[in-house]
C-alpha cells in the first residue's frame, strides 16, 4: 500500500514531463558502428526516407557526428571489428566518443593478453558490440569467461 502511494504522489511531477513534447535532454549512445573502407557496405537507399547510405567510412564518420550534435548526443560507444576502425572517430571527437572493439566468436578473436593490453594503453574503453548470439554463442559460454575478466578488471562498459 505504501509503494502506491508514493506511486500516486509522484503522478503530478511526472505528468507534465510527459505532455512536453520531444525529449532534448542529453542523449548516450550506446549503439553505434565504425567501419573501414573493407566493413562499410555498398550505399543504399533507406527504406524509410529515401537517403543514400554514406559512400566511405568517412563519411559514415562524419554524418553520425554530425546528427550526433544536432541531437544532442553527449557521448557514444562506437564498437567496430578493429582498434583502427574505431581510432578516427576518437581523433574527430574524443570528448564525445568510448571505443569499443565488437566480438562474435571468441575462438576468432584476439586473445585475452591482447584485450587487456588494449585497454592498458586506453586504445578501447569498452568491450562490444557482443554478437555472440549470431555465432551460435551464448555470453554465458565459458569461452567468454576471460574476456569479461579483462572488462571487469578494467571496469569498462560491455
Amino acid at each position: 500500500m505504501k509503494k502506491l502511494l508514493i506511486a500516486l504522489a509522484l503522478i503530478p511531477a511526472v505528468a507534465p514531463a510527459q505532455s512536453t513534447g520531444r525529449y532534448r535532454g542529453p542523449i548516450i549512445d550506446v549503439h553505434l558502428h565504425a567501419h573501414t573502407r573493407e566493413s562499410l557496405a555498398q550505399p543504399a537507399p533507406n527504406q524509410r526516407t529515401g537517403q543514400m547510405s554514406p559512400k566511405t567510412a568517412e563519411d559514415h564518420m562524419r554524418r553520425s557526428l554530425e546528427i550526433m550534435k544536432e541531437r544532442n548526443v553527449v557521448l557514444g560507444i562506437v564498437s567496430g571489428s578493429s582498434v583502427a576502425a574505431v581510432e578516427p572517430w576518437d581523433a574527430a571527437a574524443p570528448e564525445r566518443i568510448l571505443k569499443g572493439i565488437g566480438v562474435g566468436d571468441p575462438s576468432k578473436f584476439m586473445k585475452p593478453d591482447e584485450l587487456d593490453r588494449l585497454f592498458r594503453e586506453k586504445r578501447l574503453d569498452a568491450f562490444g558490440e557482443v554478437t555472440a548470439q549470431y555465432e551460435g554463442y551464448s555470453p554465458s559460454d565459458p569461452a567468454f569467461d576471460a574476456y569479461w575478466a579483462v572488462a571487469e578488471k578494467h571496469g569498462v562498459p560491455v
